[in-house]
Parts: C-alpha cells; sequence; structure tokens
C-alpha cells in the first residue's frame, strides 16, 4: 500500500462514529505570535513523544491558523521551519471539511504528509 492510499484509506474511514478532536490548546485572548509558538512546541512535543493523533492535531491547528490571515502566515514562516510549515498547511486542507477525522485515523503521520509529491497531494484534495 503507498502512502496515498493510507492517507486516503485513513481520511474515509467513517469508525468510530463518535469520533471527537482536542479543542484548541490556547486561549484566543493569546497574541498571534503567542499561539504560533504554542502551538509549535506541542506539536514539537507530541512528535517526541510518538502521539500520533495528537501530533496531526496539532499540525490541523497550527494550519488553521496560518490560513486564516496572511499576515499570521508571514509571521509563522519565521517562526516554524518549512517543514512544519508546509505540513501544518497541508494537514489543516486535508481535515478542513472534517477536523474529527483524525481522531479516526490509524497509520496517517505527519512524515508521510510531508513526503507526498505535489501531484499527489493535487489528487488526493480533489477526492476528498
Amino acid at each position: 500500500m503507498n502512502i496515498v492510499d493510507i492517507i486516503l484509506n485513513d481520511i474515509t474511514r467513517e469508525e468510530p462514529f463518535d469520533a471527537e478532536i482536542m479543542t484548541l490548546p490556547y486561549i484566543e485572548e493569546m497574541a498571534d505570535k503567542e499561539k504560533i509558538e504554542v502551538l509549535h512546541r506541542l506539536l514539537l512535543r507530541a512528535i517526541k513523544k510518538g502521539f500520533r493523533k495528537q501530533t496531526l492535531t496539532y499540525a490541523y491547528y497550527l494550519g488553521q491558523l496560518i490560513e486564516s490571515d496572511p499576515v499570521i502566515g508571514k509571521r509563522a514562516r519565521r517562526i516554524v521551519s518549512e517543514y512544519y510549515f508546509v505540513v501544518s498547511v497541508r494537514t489543516y486542507y486535508i481535515f478542513e471539511m472534517c477536523p474529527q477525522q483524525i481522531a479516526r485515523t490509524q497509520m496517517m503521520t505527519l512524515s508521510m504528509i510531508r513526503r507526498l509529491k505535489k501531484p499527489e497531494y493535487r489528487s488526493l484534495m480533489s477526492e476528498i
């Protein structure tokens, strides 16, 4: 099974039906820079601990924040590495329509998302 098939299988999985995604790990009143830094730290921590679903969740939220405003996106480019910037935005768009799907995933990882070539990513996005 190739990476595209693994990801497609995970994002189309229907069980468990009552899947929930954890809520934002920061307070809305924080400055944008603080939000980026907190999410980046939490993302790195989840990776180090091997918490796959938390990693996807934090990447999703970071991507959501980056895509919410071009100014925030520019600020994030200065704070997070290119790798985490790209993979967070991709993760956000993969789960944009149903973030709860993260809780249903079984194999997908950030490195799989990053290893997708542009045509594979575009093809995947057209199937979502």
